[in-house]
């Protein structure tokens, strides 16, 4: 199957390539298939999916095309891969369900010296943390986000209150999905308070529709309004 793969990549242009559950125990066969990607000049899109091995290696992060990286559920020790993505093209990367809370503050660290402007991060922090958000916070202001995708992380109004002084006079964000987590109002116009004239819109999840008091939907509609911010649940 491998190198079918292999064969495949290299005898002709392709754009994308997609997969899920991939084994290879074969050191050999993995290294050809790492520089059939790599040297790959049409590459621009890869995802890898449930794949439970050490992915760093595998990924051909220096392909000269290659934008877009999906790495959900993987299980990746994300710290390594934070330092490859120095040297990357990468503008859109998913790293949805990699639960290495620890290992996430490297990637927020690098992030304003990548070229990424998409990320998304749905379901990587099982706990809610104040203290992760406070590290970050700093690395986030600088980053040159455009999208921020950080649903089911267990956001409470703590976090989000925290969370918001990053998106506070960012230059570039524009969308932040936080949907399926924690926070009620208090963190909803947090959050929407210091979005930054960038921004064009909020996910808010349940707080939108069912955390909150009609009154209180009324004050974040009409704050939304006044910054020409669309509300989405």
């Amino acid at each position: 199957m491998v190198e079918n793969l292999v064969q495949w990549i290299t005898s002709q242009s392709i754009q994308g390539v997609h997969l899920t559950g991939f084994v290879c125990e074969n050191d050999d066969l993995r290294s050809k298939l790492t520089l059939a990607l790599v040297k790959s000049t049409s590459l621009e899109q890869l995802t890898m999916k449930k794949m439970n091995l050490n992915l760093v290696p595998l990924i051909p992060l220096n392909a000269p095309k290659l934008r877009y990286l999906n790495l959900n559920d993987c299980f990746l020790e994300i710290q390594d891969l934070a330092l490859r993505l120095l040297e990357s093209n990468i503008e859109v990367l998913s790293l949805s369900k990699n639960y290495q809370e620890s290992s996430l503050e490297s990637l927020f660290e690098v992030l304003p010296r990548t070229k990424i402007t998409s990320l998304y991060l749905p379901g990587c922090i099982t706990n809610g943390n104040v203290k992760f958000w406070q590290e970050v916070v700093p690395f986030l202001k600088l980053s040159h986000l455009k999208t921020l995708n950080l649903n089911r992380n267990n956001i409470g109004n703590a976090e989000a209150i925290v969370l918001a002084d990053g998106i506070r006079d960012h230059k570039t964000l524009q969308t932040l999905h936080l949907s399926f987590n924690n926070f009620e109002y208090d963190g909803a116009i947090s959050l929407l308070q210091a979005a930054s004239p960038s921004f064009k819109k909020i996910y808010l999840g349940r707080t939108w529709k069912k955390k909150c008091t009609q009154e209180e939907r009324d004050e974040l509609e009409t704050l939304a309004e006044e910054k020409k911010i669309q509300l989405c649940e």
